[in-house]
């Protein structure tokens, strides 16, 4: 039995192996007749895409072939062996010759068949209606000939069939008109003749219909729903043949079909159309007559009045009486014609109102009132019934009364203009319902109230223009930034108060913007340079103190705004700013006045002090500013005087320290700069943790100095740090100009408690950001371990080395001559490694210690503690420092650093009776050094 299971098995993979074999071997046949590539189709895995181009399988067998010539050649035909691949689905090949081989109807798999643009000969074959499986035909542009096979009504499932640019000829079979699941045909440009009969109309409609082209005589009723065309044929003008509308069909010419005797006159559908003709006069009431009309449309010819009859036209779609002479109301039996969908009265002399039934008309997509001037009453509530309504024109007429709120409920409105009319109350709420809205115009009015923060839901918004409403007033909703697609605003004229919204000039597609003549007051926020400019800026005639860059490519108007005298705006030239405010004395007094308070955003108007400063500092030294957002502090120092410069803001924990060499002056000015918000987050949005601080200095001309590069470290203190994040740690960063963005590089952080000290080598604007801890190793362990147990600051100052004083002189001797006699590179004194230990406390006052140490177990130094007053520790630091420097020029020098000291303290290691003092008595020099309050 086993042995039986065996041989079956074996014979089944023969099997298998023999078919697979076949397929390959006509494979690259078909690959050879059709001039494909060499490169390809050459190994014995026919799955492998990457080698059988265009080739897609299925559980191991080829159900896909799709193969296009890169170039026609009249060698290139279709192998007959293609009738061996039975598993294929889906053929594909377009440019070659020669004729449908019969082998290939043998796919009885195939659903998807396209040989377009070939140059494909013969008839179209009886066999085709022998794939019943098949879907999707198309063997259009070859050069097939014949008539289509009757029995092509077997295809059930055929959806779409494409016979078009051949050279077929007979009739079109009635079976084929009757494929009950039939989509799309395309049977144009041929040779067909005769009559096409009736589609059933039980059966689902044609989509598309391309009949064009052809002889054809007659067609029966086939109904289409979205393409139609029987153009290229000339057609009887009656009878009218039974089609959809929207088929493109040509008529004989003949009887009322002569245009040239019945101008403007088309008998199918019967419409009238009369554009500036010469002949003028008034519409007779006998237009009523015309039952079966269905479109009229008269321009620039007519006047009088609508006549009443015109109500009879009940199968009329279109109207369309826009700019004429007429007169009178609108006649109430407008509102019989049901079927309009395009109403066009505008430009008119029109008077009376709106006839109240016009919520009949819910075919409605279209309503043209505009420009009669003499239309008045109010618009009718009733408005909201026309759901169908895309576009509606009331402007340029007498309407009075509020917009009704229904307006609301015409969700497929994209368009109105209520404008120039004589409407009072609020912008209703309810415009916020109308999602298709895309422009508003309700310009020119007497509406009042609020723009209503609903209408930010109107997300589909590209245009609006409220201007001219002038008791209207309140602010411009910070919700705008919601109308993502805003392309146009215009609120000029509207009493507006209050600020501009960032949102509102950071809008992507904003392209127009106009807020004249309004009440605004404050910064005007920059645009993002990321996004597009924009064509038109209008801004003038508010109360506007400052604007941030705009990137503008048309018109640009700022004038009449109290713009501060300097520094002057960075805008495009075409800018025009008419004058700058105020731009005399009284811009100094102004800032003296004990009344004055700057906002937060009049502080950033001033870009960060910078112009202020150098205002003042040509009639004062000093000036001190805070309104709690933003603190301003400028002090002036006398650099031959003060070795040290030091400048902060009272009870805010921020100041800055620095020695005055990093400047040739005589005379300097330090302004230090606190702003409790981030200025730069519309430039680079990242969170920061702290105030941000800003530090400039100025030269004895009131010039600002460029700080870059110094030796030594200028010390900013930062003061309070926001609440860091678990697994992240504080560090500084200051703001890079040229990248528009925060850095780190070469900045050292020190931290005490909660505050938090930046030393760095150049000046600019300054903050707390935060880097995530790294994984601690086991030596990074030990020096936390080490850190934990010195939890107050500690500044170093060597007080004497171990061993006796005549050989410190001798070892202090050997270095100094050392040094004057070497021709290395100095080396970097700022740094000693080691461990200073803690052997005896010998002073303690006022949150002062002094210790006797050893450093490295050899060396007897003086440590200093401060407990809190850290910032009294950084002043005293430099000091020494700066006593060290000028010490190392005269007699020699020599530093040491410590792993948990801040900054390097030196002291003159010159033999002199001081150091013997020291050598001699320890804790006397220990208490010494506690008692110089240095």
């Amino acid at each position: 039995m086993r042995l039986q299971l065996s041989l079956f098995l074996l014979l089944v993979l023969l099997i298998v192996e023999i078919v697979e074999a076949d397929t390959l071997n006509s494979l690259k046949q078909i690959w050879i007749s059709l001039d494909g590539n060499s490169s390809y189709w050459k190994g014995a895995d026919f799955c492998n895409q990457t080698d059988f181009v265009g080739l897609i399988c299925s559980d191991g067998r080829p159900v896909e072939l799709n193969y296009i010539a890169p170039n026609y050649t009249s060698t290139a035909f279709i192998d007959p062996s293609i009738g061996n691949i039975t598993s294929l689905a889906s053929l594909t090949i377009k440019g070659v010759g020669g004729t449908i081989p019969q082998n290939l109807w043998q796919l009885r798999n195939l659903t998807h068949l396209n040989l377009e643009g070939n140059i494909f000969g013969g008839n179209v074959s009886n066999s085709l209606c022998d794939v019943v499986s098949l879907v999707n035909v198309t063997l259009s542009s070859n050069s097939l000939q014949g008539v289509i096979p009757s029995c092509i009504g077997g295809l059930t499932s055929l959806t779409r069939l494409d016979l078009s640019s051949n050279h077929l000829t007979g009739t079109i079979p009635p079976e084929l008109i009757a494929l009950p699941n039939l989509q799309f045909l395309n049977l144009s440009s041929n040779v067909f003749n005769g009559a096409i009969s009736a589609r059933n109309t039980s059966l689902s409609p044609l989509q598309v219909l391309d009949l064009s082209y052809n002889n054809l005589t007659s067609v029966g009723y086939i109904q289409v729903t979205s393409s139609c065309d029987l153009s290229g044929m000339v057609f009887p003008c009656y009878p009218e043949l039974p089609l959809p509308t929207l088929c493109n069909v040509t008529h004989r010419s003949g009887g009322i079909c002569n245009k040239t005797d019945y101008v403007g006159l088309t008998c199918r559908p019967l419409t009238i159309n009369l554009h500036g003709q010469t002949f003028k006069g008034r519409l007779n009431d006998h237009i009523g007559d015309l039952v079966n009309l269905t479109q009229l449309s008269i321009n620039f010819v007519m006047g009088g009045t609508i006549p009443s009859t015109i109500g009879h036209l009940v199968n009329l779609q279109s109207i369309n009486f826009g700019t004429n002479a007429l007169k009178g109301n609108i006649p109430d039996t407008i509102c019989n014609l049901t079927k309009l969908t395009y109403l066009n009265l505008g430009t008119n002399y029109l008077s009376g109102s709106i006839p109240s039934c016009i919520h009949q008309l819910k075919g409605l997509t279209e309503l043209y009132l505009d420009t009669n001037h003499y239309l008045n009453g109010s618009i009718p509530d009733t408005i909201g019934s026309l759901q169908n309504l895309t576009t509606a024109d009331f402007s340029g007429n007498s309407f009075t009364g509020p917009i009704a709120s229904s307006i609301g409920d015409m969700k497929s409105l994209q368009w109105i203009d209520m404008s120039s009319n004589l409407l009072t109350g609020p912008i209703p709420a309810s415009v916020g319902r109308m999602s298709s809205l895309r422009s508003i115009y309700l310009y020119g009015n007497r509406l009042n109230g609020t723009i209503p923060d609903e209408m930010c839901q109107a997300k589909s918004l590209v245009n609006v223009d409220l201007h001219g409403n002038s008791l209207v007033g309140g602010t411009i909703p910070s919700c705008i930034g919601l109308l993502q697609n805003l392309s146009s605003l215009n609120l000029n004229q509207m009493n507006l108060t209050g600020t501009i919204p960032p949102s509102l000039m950071n809008l992507p597609n904003i392209s127009f913007l106009s807020l004249n003549a309004n009440n605004l007051n404050g910064i005007v926020p920059g645009r993002d340079a990321k996004l597009a400019p924009l064509s038109s800026l209008d801004l003038s005639g508010n109360e506007l103190t400052w604007v941030e860059y705009v990137q503008i490519t048309g018109n640009c108007f700022i004038a009449d705004n109290p713009i501060a005298c300097y520094p002057l705006l960075i805008l495009p030239s075409q800018c025009q700013v008419a004058k700058y405010y105020p731009c005399n004395g009284d811009a100094i007094d102004y800032l003296y006045n004990s009344q004055t308070n700057l906002s937060e955003n009049e502080a950033k108007a001033v870009q960060l002090i910078s112009a202020v400063i150098e205002a003042l500092l040509r009639n004062t030294s000093s000036f001190a500013y805070d309104t709690g957002n933003v603190s301003i502090n400028l002090q002036s120092y006398n650099t031959s005087e003060e070795s040290l410069i030091f400048n902060e803001v009272q009870n805010s924990g921020t100041s800055v320290s620095l020695i005055s060499s990093i400047t040739s002056s005589s005379r300097v000015s330090v302004a230090l700069f606190i702003a409790s918000f981030n200025p730069f987050v519309s430039i680079y949005n990242s969170t920061i943790y702290s105030s941000v601080t800003g530090v400039s200095v100025y030269d004895d001309r009131g010039r600002e100095l460029v700080i870059n590069g110094v030796s030594q470290y200028i010390n900013i203190s930062i003061g309070s740090v926001h609440s860091i994040p678990d697994g992240y740690h504080a560090v500084c960063q200051y703001w890079s100009e040229t990248a528009s963005q925060w850095s780190r590089d070469g900045l050292q952080t020190v931290m005490d408690g909660n505050v938090t000290i930046c030393q760095t080598t150049h000046l600019t604007n300054f903050s707390i950001g935060i880097e995530q801890n790294s994984r601690p190793t086991e030596a990074d362990d030990l020096r936390s371990a080490e850190r934990d147990d010195k939890k107050r600051t500690l500044i170093v100052v060597i007080c004497c080395a171990a061993g006796v004083a005549l050989i410190i002189g001798a070892m202090v001797a050997f270095i100094i001559h050392r040094r004057r006699n070497s021709t290395q590179e100095p080396r970097d004194d700022t740094k000693m490694d080691g461990i200073t230990t803690l052997i005896e406390k010998v002073a303690d006052s006022e949150g002062v210690e002094v210790w006797r140490a050893v450093h490295n177990e050899t060396t007897t130094v003086a440590v200093k503690k401060f407990d809190k007053d850290i910032h009294r520790m950084m002043e005293e630091a430099t000091k020494l420092k700066v006593k060290r420097e000028r010490d190392r020029d005269i007699d020699g020098g020599q530093n040491m650093h410590h792993p948990n000291i801040v900054q390097y303290l030196g002291q003159n290691l010159t033999v002199s009776p001081f150091i013997f003092q020291i050598g001699r008595d320890v804790a006397r020099a220990m208490t010494y050094v506690a008692e110089q309050n240095l």
